[in-house]
């Protein structure tokens, strides 16, 4: 990804669980209080070498919207995401009586 402001600008964009990160946010995120005068031009050069490392459908995540980005990702990019769904299948297995399957689902959960 390259230095430390493409992984920050790529985790602030995962943080964000598919909303729109605005590029004031960004430029925070990116800069602190040491922002530049060119930070937009700078946010979008980012974004733009962002995309071309993500490659294949990654590249076509990332997306400006409205004055932000939004990186879309699926449910299960993420561990958080695998928990979050893991757990409500879990929670369907076990209202339906199939509780061997649902403490198996809850288990892999948790190992998250």
């Amino acid at each position: 990804l390259g230095g430390p402001l493409a992984r920050r600008l790529l985790t602030a964009l995962v943080a964000a669980q598919c909303t729109t990160v605005s590029d004031d946010q960004l430029g925070e995120i990116l800069w602190d209080a040491g922002r530049p005068p060119q930070a937009i031009a700078a946010l979008r050069a980012y974004a733009s070498r962002l995309r071309r490392a993500l490659g294949g459908p990654g590249r076509a995540a990332l997306r400006r919207q409205g004055r932000g980005y939004v990186l879309w990702l699926g449910q299960d990019a993420t561990d958080a995401g695998r928990f979050t769904r893991g757990v409500e299948v879990g929670r369907e297995l076990a209202e339906s009586g199939r509780c061997t399957e649902a403490v198996r689902v809850l288990t892999e959960a948790l190992a998250l």
